[in-house]
């Protein structure tokens, strides 16, 4: 269930859009697995890291590659509220 890596802009014309990105679950367990990733535009090198917490935010920059990888646990699912915003 680990997501693909994508990003959500159209490209560079598009860099001062971010995604904001909300873990609604109402409870989560660390060993559950569901990490989100954040990659350099090369899609190779992992820039950042973040557990699965509920209620917690991410802001970053649209054109960066990411994914969310999927619970280690079946049966369960992790979910996720994306907005896309312009500044």
């Amino acid at each position: 269930c680990d997501g693909t890596l994508h990003i959500d802009s159209n490209g560079p014309q598009d860099w001062d859009s971010k995604t904001i990105m909300v873990f609604p679950n109402p409870t989560w367990e660390k060993e559950w697995g569901g990490k989100f990733q954040i990659f350099a535009e090369d899609g190779e090198e992992l820039l950042e890291e973040y557990d699965y917490v509920p209620g917690r935010i991410i802001i970053f920059p649209s054109h960066l590659p990411h994914r969310g990888l999927g619970p280690t646990e079946p049966h369960l699912y992790r979910y996720s509220i994306v907005f896309g915003v312009v500044f």
